[in-house]
């Protein structure tokens, strides 16, 4: 319940003032607790494209793509006989 109502918070934030960077941020959040990694990298590379470069977003997209990096890259594994 509490994801969904900050999920919901995000958005109203984000239709109120789409400028803001703080929708962004918990909708970033919201995906982050619900396990949705890339969809918190989506929400905040939308954001850094409509708010700018506030110096902490960038930081935290690094953050969120490095916790991507390993479910996207991971080796391949082949089992020989």
């Amino acid at each position: 319940k509490d994801k969904e109502l900050l999920r919901e918070a995000a958005n109203v934030l984000i239709s109120a003032a789409p400028e803001r960077e703080e929708g962004y941020l918990l909708r970033a959040w919201a995906c982050k607790l619900s396990g949705d990694i890339a969809g918190a990298s989506l929400a905040l590379e939308g954001g850094l494209s409509k708010v700018g470069h506030p110096a902490y977003i960038p930081k935290m997209l690094e953050q969120i793509k490095s916790e991507l990096q390993p479910a996207v890259n991971e080796p391949e594994t082949h089992h020989e006989k």
